[in-house]
């Protein structure tokens, strides 16, 4: 049988509403056997309760530590189960991750404040709307680790058994595949030729309301992504397009104004009181501006498209086969035409993989 991985979890009791729900969501990682999960709910009635729980977090591969004002307030939880985790951590032994679950005062200062807690960036748990998904979000957090992770017994170290191993393998590939769907929709890759053109038609440098706020949130979920470590190009791709988002969005607004429903780059170029030589300079501004935009636009489709692609290559073969690479339409031409466009990396041409920054992106521009 597979040797499971062994988590504990250190509570306070005043936050045992908590710890229950989380211990539900923990328990797809019991269903595929990758973990067994201990409280001290779990102790048996006439046992010595000082070294049944000494025993645990001895034996303890990952300790997660649902800090809160009552948590730091027990004696018991902060100088006895912490203080002995934190030693374990610092001696390579166990894994300690710390779960905020309310907003606790200067815990930062703490032991524990060097460690990376969960959820993302120490937001207490009890400040979500939906606790179910602060609590799903910390699973998958959690997944990442135990990729990483191995079982000890003792002092001998035991890797983790091929069951195990090929479970939180299945893990990983869903996690990626979870991160690509919701990618996929943030992006709004159903609608890339619309919301793009905006961009490239005669409204340029414009777009609606709800693309923006797409856009912000897809960078904004993107940036804390701690990903497995086992599909290197597929994690290459995703970071690549995150850069090339981020520089686009940054250039968007340095212009563009909302306007009711949405983001308007005005001509600003056209003043009121005739001068030539302000009126041409302006121009100057505004039209590289433009065509940098348009540039950072081709440059995101590029990058999704090889996002795609990665995806395909090493995850999941189908993944938009069907709905083809991402097209953009340009125009209109001198002939009035709009023409759709493919854009994608090419390694052997002027477009290659990665995005090189925004400043050389400027600098080949100019130079065109």
């Amino acid at each position: 049988m597979a040797k499971l991985l062994r988590v504990m979890m250190v509570y306070s009791h005043n936050d045992e509403s908590f710890r229950n729900i989380f211990d539900t969501h923990l328990a797809i990682l019991k269903r595929l056997e990758i973990i067994e999960a201990w409280h001290d709910r779990e102790l048996l009635p006439g046992g010595a309760m000082h070294d049944d729980l000494r025993h645990e977090i001895e034996s303890a591969n990952i300790i997660l530590l649902l800090v809160s004002p009552d948590f730091i307030a027990s004696d018991y939880c902060y100088k006895i189960e912490m203080t002995r985790a934190i030693e374990r951590h610092n001696s390579g032994d166990a894994r300690v991750v710390p779960i905020i679950l309310r907003p606790t005062a200067l815990w930062t200062r703490s032991p524990i404040g060097g460690l990376t807690a969960l959820p993302n960036d120490g937001k207490p748990i009890s400040e979500f709307a939906n606790l179910d998904r602060a609590f799903c979000d910390i699973v998958e957090r959690l997944s990442e680790v135990l990729i990483n992770t191995s079982n000890k017994d003792g002092s001998e170290q035991v890797s983790v058994t091929i069951e195990t191993q090929h479970a939180i393998a299945r893990v990983s590939s869903d996690l990626y595949k979870d991160y690509a769907r919701k990618w996929e929709k943030l992006a709004m890759l159903d609608h890339w030729r619309g919301w793009t053109s905006g961009i490239y038609h005669a409204s340029y440098g414009t777009l609606a309301k709800k693309p923006v706020e797409n856009l912000r949130e897809l960078r904004d979920w993107l940036f804390p992504r701690v990903w497995p470590g086992s599909q290197l190009e597929i994690e290459k791709s995703f970071k690549n397009f995150l850069i090339v988002l981020n520089d686009f969005l940054y250039v968007f607004f340095r212009y563009a104004k909302e306007e009711e429903d949405r983001f308007i780059t005005r001509q600003f170029y056209k003043i009121d009181r005739w001068d030539k030589e302000e009126y041409d300079r302006l121009f100057k501004i505004y039209d590289k501006h433009i065509e940098l935009l348009e540039g950072l636009t081709d440059e995101l489709t590029r990058a999704a498209n090889h996002v795609c692609g990665s995806i395909r290559a090493h995850i999941d073969p189908e993944f938009r086969l069907k709905q083809g690479e991402l097209i953009v339409e340009k125009g209109p031409f001198g002939d009035l035409s709009i023409r759709s466009i493919i854009l994608k990396y090419d390694d052997e041409g002027e477009f290659r993989f990665p995005y090189k920054g925004l400043e050389e992106f400027e600098k080949e521009l100019r130079e065109e």
